[in-house]
């Protein structure tokens, strides 16, 4: 494997453009309400540890607490493959990671099938693109000839746009709901242990161990991260969902507003 390590001189304009892509990005990725969604169902049906997880249920606390543990980081894998079940012929296959470690990978297909805005497609063209050297390092040649970009130099833009609870709440939200769509609700032991289980996610170990942020947006997270766990641990699971869903009404208003709030305030420095 070859290591290029890549050339930061580059002109005050392009970083200004540089910057104002990522922001783009970042705000799609991060806190635009829908793709926040659409990311969240592929990781509860997609996420997995193999090597560290032998249970179902404990994917979806591997899943968060991997969340907690990482800041947020770009990075890009592409190779040479076939790209989906019904493909007959090979094309170059990629994977996106912006949280989390990388269990947290989603193919750019992904994206490509349940997003019809190309916005965040157009940036992240712009940003990848070798000229622009937004990346310190490619690695190229690998045993599958693979190339992967990592030192992306706006991380720290990624980590201003970050709001890791909206991302948690949505998973509960969908979490709750397909476990009360599977059992009915009838019975509390269909139902209880496994979302008693889930609660791990966000004790007080996971929210003392997490350091995915700054220490200061740390504490306003583990605050509303515990507010979370407080309307979770009840019996009343139709009643926790309604109370989630409010939750997340609110926190999704919120970071759709902090997309515009959070650029303008880069980009006017």
């Amino acid at each position: 494997m070859s290591l290029i390590v890549v050339d930061a001189a580059l002109t005050e304009a392009q970083l200004k453009t540089q910057l104002s892509e990522t922001c783009v990005v970042a705000a799609r990725l991060l806190l635009f309400p829908e793709c926040v969604v659409n990311t969240t169902m592929y990781w509860l049906s997609q996420y997995n540890n193999y090597l560290y997880i032998e249970r179902e249920e404990e994917c979806f606390v591997d899943f968060i607490r991997g969340i907690l543990q990482e800041k947020p980081s770009l990075r890009l894998t592409a190779s040479e493959a076939i790209a989906h079940q019904s493909s007959d012929r090979l094309s170059y296959a990629s994977l996106l990671q912006f949280i989390g470690t990388p269990c947290h990978a989603i193919p750019l297909e992904y994206f490509a099938r349940h997003n019809h805005d190309m916005t965040l497609f157009e940036s992240l063209a712009r940003i990848v693109a070798p000229t622009e050297k937004c990346f310190m390092s490619r690695h190229t040649g690998g045993l599958d000839g693979e190339l992967s970009l990592s030192g992306f130099r706006y991380d720290y833009v990624l980590e201003h746009f970050y709001e890791p609870s909206f991302i948690i709440l949505t998973a509960f939200v969908i979490h709750l709901s397909a476990l009360i769509s599977c059992t009915g609700g009838r019975d509390p032991m269909d139902y209880l242990p496994r979302h008693v289980f889930s609660l791990k996610a966000i004790d007080e170990d996971a929210l003392q161990n997490a350091k995915c942020l700054s220490e200061e947006r740390m504490q306003v997270m583990r605050h509303e991260l515990r507010q979370l766990y407080k309307v979770l641990n009840q019996s009343n699971l139709e009643l926790v969902l309604q109370q989630c869903l409010k939750m997340w009404e609110q926190k999704a208003t919120y970071c759709y507003q902090q997309m515009f709030i959070r650029r303008d305030s880069l980009i006017r420095q």
